[in-house]
């Protein structure tokens, strides 16, 4: 799609991209205060809603989304990894991947993907992240 924000690979100004998998992009922002960490991955070809990938495309992604989901556990020690599929804002099939601890902030409930009043880590700070992130997958 053409004015796809993830098909221009473009998809946030805070996100950078972290690795290209099999079939999906992964992709981590600066908001990572509030929770352990926060990693967006985002299926490569243009779908809007999940019916729509093909068997094929649907295990891949899923694998790939499970693979980063192990590699924050171990590169960000955390209790639970959960995962979150919106869309309303971005209508391109990706999944936000949360890692959470016990005490910390939304435990038991549902994550929100939104970052009003949230610092943003530095760059250096990210970049360490990122880097932290790859090496682990």
């Amino acid at each position: 799609m053409s004015d796809c924000k993830f098909c221009l690979n473009e998809p946030f100004d805070d996100l950078r991209l972290v690795t290209e998998l099999k079939s999906s992009f992964v992709y981590m922002g600066a908001y990572q205060n509030k929770f352990v960490c926060r990693a967006i991955v985002s299926l490569k070809t243009h779908r809007n809603e999940l019916f729509e990938l093909t068997p094929v495309e649907m295990y891949e992604f899923t694998q790939d989304c499970a693979r980063v989901a192990e590699a924050m556990k171990k590169a960000f020690p955390c209790d639970k990894i959960n995962y979150g599929i919106a869309g309303d804002v971005m209508p391109h099939v990706h999944m936000h991947l949360v890692g959470k601890k016990k005490d910390g902030p939304m435990w038991s409930n549902m994550f929100s993907t939104q970052v009003t009043g949230e610092e943003p880590v530095t760059s250096e700070e990210q970049d360490r992240m990122i880097e932290k992130l790859r090496s682990a997958l």
